[in-house]
């Protein structure tokens, strides 16, 4: 018995919790949707097994999740661009080994458009959805001929539907999710290339810092390992 104790207890110091940080439930938000929320999801579960602590996992709306864990009521947000968050959220810290990449894509029903970069889409009716910060900045810089910021993405491509928005912006994956369950497929496309391609990364509340070491050992172990390739692929390939 004793061994079986000194064992638990090596494991804890190696990964740099203490006995009574391990039984606490750590709970992760996102502001991300399916298949991407998924991908996350499977990979924190990953990595809160190898930790040995439980761990819940729930998607917010995407500026909700931010507040919850910059005031502390929520421990991680996964997953974020640091620098786009951090002059807003000062109490979050981040964890130095990225967990995804992301492609942030314009999407409209418009041949005749062309998007390459952010200027260009100046001229024409834009929506994007709110906490998209990367997206929500841009926007907000280049002052598109109409700006819309909605509270969700299936009302955004709605009005993309209806002629009241020329071009919608949202992370690729997520965006034909979202076209797919609408059954607007053969009606909205994404706009090529992308607007932005971003590494995101875990972001903790200040006071789970100590936690940082470890978390990114083991995000570079499941990369060599083959893990989130395995996540990302299984995800992304299924019906």
């Amino acid at each position: 018995m004793r061994s079986t104790l000194a064992v638990f207890a090596l494991s804890l110091f190696l990964y740099g919790l203490p006995a009574s940080a391990s039984q606490t439930r750590f709970t992760i938000n996102t502001g991300f949707t399916p298949p991407v929320s998924t991908i996350f999801e499977q990979i924190m579960q990953q990595v809160f097994e190898r930790l040995g602590r439980p761990m819940d996992f729930q998607e917010v709306p995407a500026e909700r999740s931010l507040i919850l864990v910059n005031e502390g009521t929520d421990d991680a947000e996964c997953c974020r661009i640091p620098r786009v968050v951090a002059q807003d959220y000062k109490d979050l810290v981040v964890v130095p080994e990225s967990v995804y990449e992301v492609r942030f894509c314009a999407f409209s029903s418009r041949a005749d458009i062309r998007v390459t970069r952010w200027d260009d889409l100046k001229p024409y009716a834009t929506g994007t959805v709110t906490g998209w910060k990367i997206l929500v900045n841009n926007l907000k810089r280049i002052e598109p001929r109409e700006y819309y910021e909605l509270a969700e993405a299936e009302a955004m491509f709605r009005m993309l539907e209806m002629g009241r928005i020329e071009v919608a912006t949202l992370g690729y994956l997520s965006g034909l999710k979202v076209i797919k369950e609408l059954k607007l497929s053969d009606i909205i496309r994404p706009l090529a290339p992308p607007l932005a391609t971003r590494k995101l990364f875990m972001m903790l509340h200040k006071k789970h810092a100590a936690m940082i070491p470890s978390l990114a050992k083991i995000l570079a172990e499941m990369k060599t390992d083959g893990s989130i390739e395995r996540i990302v692929r299984r995800t992304v390939e299924s019906p």
